[in-house]
């Protein structure tokens, strides 16, 4: 039987998409749980807050989903962009 699931694992959830078989006691289960644990170039150690209106924050939303990013990784694409060009001229 084919079946897809999300096992919440703590802080990183793992998919998993395949054949359910029964276990055997001979099995042994593994222990990878995907590449959430990897160690990341360079990791976000603060916060930034803004204020905006709903309308404003859904022009946001919309271009990030259309760049296929997040869009907390959106706006800091946007505004170092904007930051480095202004910087070269």
């Amino acid at each position: 039987m084919i079946a897809s699931c999300k096992i919440n694992t703590g802080h990183c959830p793992v998919f998993f998409v395949g054949e359910i078989m029964k276990n055997s006691d001979s099995e042994k289960k593994h222990g990878n749980k995907g590449n959430c644990n990897a160690k990341k170039a360079m990791r976000a150690n603060t916060h930034m807050q803004i204020r905006l209106t709903d309308s404003e924050k859904s022009i946001f939303v919309d271009q990030a989903k259309k760049n296929g990013m997040t869009l907390s990784k959106w706006v800091l694409k946007v505004l170092m962009e904007n930051v480095l060009t202004k910087q070269n001229n």
